[in-house]
């Protein structure tokens, strides 16, 4: 059940998405392609020790998006487009860059590891058995010769749709990351991305306060709510306050309302009223489990060792 924001004071519009840059462009793509080659290549040398058939991918997909969405980070890329141009490029290298870097490998050791007179007698007797010196031709060999699996050898049409099959798991979990990254609010006035300045747990009452003062609804019932606020690092954007619960039926409901200085003010006040009241509820706590511990002290001090028989 999704929050719904009313225009009330104290409430204002959210920021507007990042719009285009060339001298984002120019860092970010070149920042890309530098990320997928290197992805490419660590996973040739991984695949040396272990890769799992469907858990490898999978994780070379994760390593990849964790990095573009750290370069989107760093270079403060907040237009829509130019991310996915250059979280596509990542992919695409990676995957791609997976086989011509193990062609590369292959022709190096055919080079300096192979002895140049028994490579030309396959050339005479078995040329199938040499790999070809063309990328694409290496390609459409190694589909021929098969792909190991289990014990089991993939040729032809299925060990392109295994291949296939590998580039996208590595795509999905790369562009499932930095797809939930860019949806994060953006300041295209300062062009840096928002940050949480405070997070934690409320109770309900005082979720039920929030959404009172600016009029967001989360639904009745709701329990173990959390709280967010998000600002821009210029300081020159709305507050977002962001409010997420679960009610007694495992039913999920949360929002986002954008706050100018009055709402956001309303906001804190309210935050501090509850932190203030838990610190001194824990503070009394802490004090008579003290006391209760020093009584229990005293007492045992008190006593006189009994004799053991």
């Amino acid at each position: 059940m999704e929050a719904t924001p009313t225009n009330v004071s104290g409430t204002v519009a959210g920021p507007a998405p990042g719009v285009f840059r060339w001298e984002k462009m120019v860092f970010w793509l070149p920042g890309c392609g530098a990320l997928g080659l290197l992805a490419a290549w660590a996973a040739v040398v991984a695949r040396g020790y272990a890769a799992p058939l469907v858990l490898f991918p999978l994780v070379v997909g994760v390593v990849l998006g964790g990095a573009v969405v750290l370069l989107m980070r760093v270079l403060d890329v907040g237009h829509q487009p130019t991310i996915w141009l250059g979280a596509l490029l990542a992919g695409l290298l990676t995957v791609a860059g997976q086989h011509y870097f193990t062609f590369w490998k292959v022709q190096v050791q055919q080079v300096f590891a192979a002895d140049p007179e028994k490579v030309a007698g396959l050339l005479l007797v078995a040329p199938e058995r040499v790999p070809p010196g063309r990328f694409w031709e290496f390609m459409t060999w190694s589909a021929s010769r098969g792909l190991s699996i289990r014990g089991y050898s993939v040729q032809g049409g299925l060990a392109w749709l295994l291949w296939s099959l590998d580039g996208l798991l590595v795509l999905v979990p790369a562009m499932i990351l930095v797809g939930a990254t860019a949806r994060l609010p953006y300041c295209d006035r300062c062009r840096q991305w928002y940050h949480t300045t405070r997070t934690g747990r409320i109770d309900s009452e005082t979720a039920f306060q929030l959404s009172a003062e600016v009029e967001t609804a989360l639904g009745a019932g709701i329990e173990r709510v959390r709280y967010r606020l998000l600002v821009c690092q210029g300081g020159c954007g709305p507050t977002g306050l962001v409010l997420a619960g679960e009610d007694a039926d495992g039913r999920f409901s949360s929002g986002i309302l954008w706050l100018d200085a009055a709402g956001r003010q309303k906001v804190v006040e309210i935050l501090d009223r509850y932190a203030a009241l838990h610190a001194d509820e824990r503070s009394e706590k802490a004090e008579d489990g003290k006391a209760k511990a020093e009584s229990g002290d005293g007492k045992a001090e008190g006593e006189e060792p009994r004799p053991r028989s």
